[in-house]
């Protein structure tokens, strides 16, 4: 009996270690600080192509330490110009999404699919990328994810000079913010906004030029 005390203790230590890594990890993420959160993870992750250790965690925080590595993955690979990169973080993403649906957890299950979709526009793929961050949005159920979601999915726009769609989605995401109290969420979406303004005003003096 005390053996088994003993391993659910463990089971249950290694959990929350587990989940306070992803934390961290995530934190550091948004800061851009990618090697710095691959670090964060420890033994979780170690390289890119390689799977993380998740196997023997509960379902909840599988799918969230899938969803971190498979975020992380696509940023790394993006910076690094690693290849093979995307396609690794979008079966990791893939995983946590299904596991998410089984868990019911949808706006988790929306955040998932926005960096799904990430990938596929990072991959040139900007239609599947536009029919994810589609998707995420109707399946998110949180202001932040919301904004999140449409803020993200506003870089396909401007990545492809279609400035005025873009500003469209940040208008759209306009209508939750006030919901909104996280901080960096709110500084990504006006640098978001700020870039597209730039965008259309770069348009309307190219077009002056012309005349």
């Amino acid at each position: 009996m005390e053996l088994t005390n003993k391993r659910k203790e463990t089971r249950q230590w290694r959990d929350w270690e587990v989940k306070r890594a992803c934390e961290t990890a995530r934190e550091l993420e948004r800061a851009g600080d990618y090697e710095g959160a691959r670090a964060a993870l420890g033994k979780l992750w170690i390289r890119i192509g390689e799977r993380p250790a998740v196997d023997e965690l509960p379902p909840d925080t599988r799918a969230e330490a899938l969803l971190r590595v498979g975020a992380l993955s696509g940023w790394l690979g993006s910076a690094n110009q690693i290849q093979g990169a995307q396609e690794f973080a979008r079966d990791l993403l893939t995983e946590s999404i299904t596991l998410f649906e089984s868990l019911d957890q949808q706006d988790k299950r929306a955040q998932a699919m926005t960096d799904l979709a990430l990938c596929y526009w990072r991959s040139g793929a900007q239609d599947d990328s536009r029919a994810l961050f589609q998707q995420a949005l109707e399946t998110a159920q949180t202001a932040e994810t919301k904004v999140r979601t449409l803020t993200n999915a506003s870089t396909v726009e401007v990545s492809s000079g279609r400035y005025k769609d873009a500003l469209t989605l940040l208008d759209n995401a306009s209508a939750f913010l006030a919901k909104v109290s996280d901080d960096w969420i709110h500084g990504r979406y006006h640098g978001q906004r700020g870039l597209v303004y730039r965008g259309l005003d770069g348009n309307a003096t190219a077009r002056a030029a012309e005349t």
